[in-house]
């Protein structure tokens, strides 16, 4: 490596070091959302400067959450954005959803702040319906998590063989139904309603129990049981 290619490398190691020393030193809190993504497009594109490239992806998304969600396509069409960052940058919200729904052997869904942020964080970076069953033990802890199906924006489509076969591989009796109206507030539907009281019936034959069904939407949960929605099928 000679001359200006040499000073170059220097420059940006340098810089690429501060960066890192500063997000280690500081937290995340002390970086600008452009120093963020410089920091995540070091480990995608590794020889050239990346400042340049994270204020072009500010410009065309306006911010870390609008990129985090837009398809890769999308990304991949910005100018020195390869296929390798679009994927880092899709991968990071479903990492950071990945690692709050992994279950807490400490915690337990009787608390009911750790149960409204644990199934708020189970839907982070979801743009589609989804929906799942939380297995628990005789504690309350979760012992699986599972997506059952997930559908277009506004609907999706569940059994309760499904239901039941993901509460016996998990060897539980205790489920917790969970949903998400992806740009809709939680409020239940007539077919929410509906579906609950159908799987709540079908499943009795099983011996397991539905403890709740939860609606996610726009930040917010709705827990039917604490509604009074799921006593009234008992």
């Amino acid at each position: 490596m000679e001359g200006k290619n040499l000073v170059d490398h220097n420059i940006h190691k340098g810089h690429r070091d501060r960066l890192r020393n500063k997000f280690i030193k500081n937290g995340i809190e002390s970086l600008e959302q452009h120093e963020v993504l410089e920091l995540l497009l070091f480990y995608a594109v590794p020889q050239k400067s990346t400042n340049d490239i994270a204020h072009e992806l500010l410009n065309r998304f306006g911010n870390i959450k609008e990129l985090f969600d837009a398809p890769i396509e999308s990304i991949c069409k910005t100018k020195n954005v390869g296929y390798s960052a679009a994927v880092l940058f899709k991968l990071i919200p479903q990492l950071l959803r990945y690692y709050l729904i992994t279950p807490d052997k400490k915690q337990s869904l009787d608390n009911y702040e750790y149960y409204l942020n644990y199934f708020n964080s189970m839907y982070v970076g979801t743009s589609n319906e989804q929906f799942r069953v939380c297995c628990l033990n005789n504690s309350l802890q979760v012992i699986s998590c599972d997506k059952l199906s997930e559908g277009t924006p506004s609907e999706v489509a569940v059994s309760a063989r499904m239901v039941a076969e993901a509460a016996f591989r998990a060897n539980s009796s205790i489920v917790v139904l969970a949903h998400n109206h992806p740009n809709a507030l939680p409020v239940p539907s007539k077919d929410d309603i509906r579906l609950t009281n159908e799987l709540i019936n079908s499943l009795k034959a099983f011996d397991i129990k539905v403890l709740d069904h939860v609606i996610v939407g726009k930040g917010e949960v709705h827990s039917m049981r604490r509604s009074g929605a799921i006593g009234m099928f008992y």
